[in-house]
């Protein structure tokens, strides 16, 4: 209200030595292997503390892009806090992003010196040489690396398949786990463990060599209901972010069919028997007249086959709705196949047949 006038000319630097900092902190997936975490915060800390009563500190989280969490203060202790704060996340690492931040903040700087720490693992795939990254002209750039002076094991696990068989007309499931050691040492001794519903279905034991790929196959069990969670679950090792994959089974259904018919289900001979065959998923089929085609027939139906029979205008309505809530409609059109005009479902007009027996072929 008393509307102060500054002259920016004029405000002070905090002297000739007055620093600003930015400190870039890594939180990809690769921080949390072992102890990179722990003595990543603890060199973020470390540089933050080196901070003078002139300097000014930011902290910028980093993965694959960058969020800036505390801009240009004093205020050690709210900087450290922001470091004790963070976690890793699941990102990548990509170095161009932060550095791009920690740039416009130096250049709104007022500060005579400028500086940006980066503390990271630095995984190579994190830069690429083509990012165009700049830094005001003379900031000085400052590595703390936080790399593991051993090789230390790290298994994962890349994903599941599923092997499905009937017992006394129950499903039954053969879970197979692929995994995968992410470094040079070989792994013996370990072991993963199969989990559904809470409860524990198998464990088995694990040994792989270094940088290859296993799988393990657990005994069947069965699908007891729908929607079932279910985990596989390998021993702690230096990385437990990739140890765990979640996954959800439920019994496989059928789907249900409506063939309608211009006659008995006899003339649907070949479609019949080509619909017994499916067994992923199975498919169960009525067989229906067109005039007998009730509306518990289209509910109850994921599909419904017009097996080369004339569609009449309130018949083709009915089915257009049907279509337009949801469900599936397959038109075998044969010679007695007709569609009435005024109802525009199909992609196309059933025209008459033409003979490509002979003479050249056509699509």
């Amino acid at each position: 209200f008393a509307r102060p006038l500054l002259d920016s000319g004029n405000v002070p630097t905090g002297g000739a030595n007055a620093r600003e900092v930015v400190v870039l902190l890594d939180t990809s997936y690769s921080m949390g292997f072992g102890d990179r975490w722990t003595r990543a915060q603890a060199g973020a800390r470390d540089q933050l503390s080196k901070l003078n009563a002139s300097d000014r500190g930011s902290v910028v989280l980093f993965g694959s892009g960058a969020d800036i969490q505390l801009r240009s203060t004093g205020e050690k202790s709210r900087l450290q806090a922001t470091v004790d704060s963070a976690t890793p996340s699941p990102s990548s690492t990509r170095f161009s992003p932060a550095l791009k931040v920690a740039g416009s903040i130096l250049a709104e700087s007022t500060l005579p010196k400028r500086e940006v720490v980066i503390v990271s693992d630095f995984q190579r795939s994190g830069w690429r040489g083509e990012e165009g990254a700049k830094l005001p002209e003379g900031t000085t750039l400052t590595p703390v690396p936080v790399q593991d002076p051993a090789d230390k094991p790290n298994l994962s696990v890349t994903g599941v398949t599923f092997a499905r068989s009937a017992f006394s007309d129950q499903q039954r499931i053969v879970v197979t786990a692929g995994i995968t050691n992410r470094t040079e040492q070989p792994v013996k001794g370990s072991s993963i463990t199969l989990e559904v519903g809470g409860l524990t279905i198998g464990t088995k034991p694990v040994a792989v060599e270094g940088g290859s790929s296993t799988s393990v196959v657990f005994d069947a069990f069965t699908v007891s209901g729908k929607n079932m969670r279910a985990s596989v679950k390998l021993a702690d090792d230096a990385l437990a972010a990739d140890n765990t994959f979640n996954f959800v089974v439920s019994p496989i259904e059928p789907v249900h069919v409506t063939v309608v018919n211009r006659g008995s289900a006899a003339s649907a001979l070949y479609l019949t028997r080509v619909l017994s065959i499916g067994d992923t998923p199975k498919f169960e089929a009525v067989f229906r007249q067109s005039d007998a085609l009730s509306d518990e027939d289209l509910r109850k139906s994921a599909v419904v086959v017009l097996n080369d029979i004339e569609v009449d205008a309130p018949l083709a309505r009915r089915l257009a709705r049907y279509v337009e809530q949801g469900g599936g409609m397959f038109v075998a059109a044969g010679p007695r196949a007709r569609w009435p005009q005024d109802v525009d479902t199909l992609p196309a007009t059933i025209g008459q047949p033409v003979d490509r027996t002979r003479g050249d072929a056509a699509r």
